[in-house]
Order: structure tokens, then C-alpha cells, then sequence
């Protein structure tokens, strides 16, 4: 069973508009519920677990003849290659 303060966490969560789940205590799976009955007795809650997605540009710098040499560069001083890296984390 959750303590007073960690019930209080996901009420107050759920009022600010976050999605509550919800199953039987003591197993079962999670389901969604819009307007939970907060029966701690008989039921666990949590706040949904929300997956965060974020995309980061990472660039690297080479030489202009190796640009020249991969047709990615023609005149410049420098050339950048890039690479796109996805991080994903659950909040």
C-alpha cells in the first residue's frame, strides 16, 4: 500500500490533468481511467508512465579535403557532418 504522501503525489497529479491508471492490488495490469474512485483499498494508481522523445544534431568537424572528396564540400574553409541521435526516456 502507498504512503499518505504517495497517494497524495498522484491525486494531486490527476487534478492537475494527468492521465491515473489503475489495476487490482497486488497485480494485474495497468489500465487507464479517466475518473478514478480512489478505492486504495482494493486498487494501486499511478500516474501513467509518459515517454519522452528527443532528437539531438550532433556535428562534427572534418577536414575541407575530405568534404572535397565526398562531394559534401566545394569551396569552404570547413566542412560539419552531422548525425541524428534520438533519446527516449520514460518521465
Amino acid at each position: 500500500m502507498k504512503t499518505i504522501d504517495e497517494m497524495i503525489a498522484v491525486m494531486e497529479r490527476a487534478r492537475k490533468g494527468a492521465q491515473i491508471q489503475a489495476r487490482v492490488r497486488n497485480g494485474g495490469d495497468w489500465f487507464s481511467i479517466p475518473y478514478p474512485a480512489w478505492d486504495w483499498d482494493t486498487q494501486d494508481y499511478r500516474v501513467e508512465p509518459v515517454t519522452k522523445t528527443m532528437d539531438i544534431f550532433l556535428a562534427t568537424h572534418y577536414s575541407v579535403t575530405d568534404a572535397i572528396l565526398n562531394g559534401e564540400c566545394r569551396d569552404e574553409e570547413t566542412a560539419f557532418h552531422t548525425k541524428k541521435v534520438t533519446i527516449t526516456w520514460d518521465e
